[in-house]
């Protein structure tokens, strides 16, 4: 298996550093969605906030189809959270938001990269510019990328997006891009498709680029 998303315990210490420089956090609260990736993050967030002699103020977790975490929400204010490091995608983080509306609670917040992508902006309104995420690809830019070119030119023609503002997730679209590049290669080496013949060529393979 290639892993080509971002990994957890990499972003987390990217967002506790963002926030310490940012905002000078001290004293962050997690808000993580109920589930693995969740779980794997509350993990990496508290290595990353022991390796900085830092304690988090408390952890809070909600389900993917929650539409209200106002209690989460109040226990981390309560407990002094100065930043929150929130964990979960589109629809859950724009409630998270939105929670953070009704409280009147204005308070830094730092995420994973779930919230970019989709109807985020739609779905938690107003209060969707004041979330800083981690995005490990974006198809804006200025820089000379051919690759980039290339895949905004072909999205366009085969589904009708006008630029790359329409290409969402633009982190999942490049994810799945390097993905079937990846496995291309794997059956090139491999010159089959038999499963562990593709696993030894594409161990061979990686390990003659690492």
């Amino acid at each position: 298996m290639f892993r080509v998303s971002a990994v957890d315990e990499l972003v987390d210490v990217s967002m506790l550093a963002y926030a310490m420089k940012t905002f000078n956090t001290r004293k962050p609260g997690m808000i993580l969605v109920n589930n693995p990736w969740g779980e794997s993050n509350e993990v990496g967030l508290k290595a990353a906030l022991q390796a900085k002699g830092m304690a988090h103020v408390g952890v809070e977790k909600f389900d993917m189809a929650a539409v209200d975490v106002v209690p989460q929400l109040t226990r981390l204010k309560a407990a002094g959270a100065d930043t929150l490091f929130p964990v979960a995608n589109v629809g859950p983080s724009a409630q998270v938001v939105k929670s953070l509306e009704r409280m009147g609670w204005n308070v830094p917040i730092v995420s994973h990269w779930g919230p970019p992508g989709g109807r985020f902006n739609e779905l938690a309104g107003a209060n969707a510019k004041s979330v800083h995420f981690v995005q490990t690809y974006s198809f804006f830019g200025d820089g000379a990328s051919p690759v980039r070119d290339r895949v905004i030119t072909k999205m366009k023609a085969k589904y009708n997006v006008k630029g790359p503002e329409e290409i969402t997730p633009a982190v999942g679209v490049a994810n799945a891009y390097d993905a079937m590049h990846l496995t291309a290669l794997a059956l090139s080496a491999a010159k089959s498709t038999d499963g562990p013949a593709v696993r030894r060529a594409s161990t061979s393979w990686a390990s003659t680029r690492a």
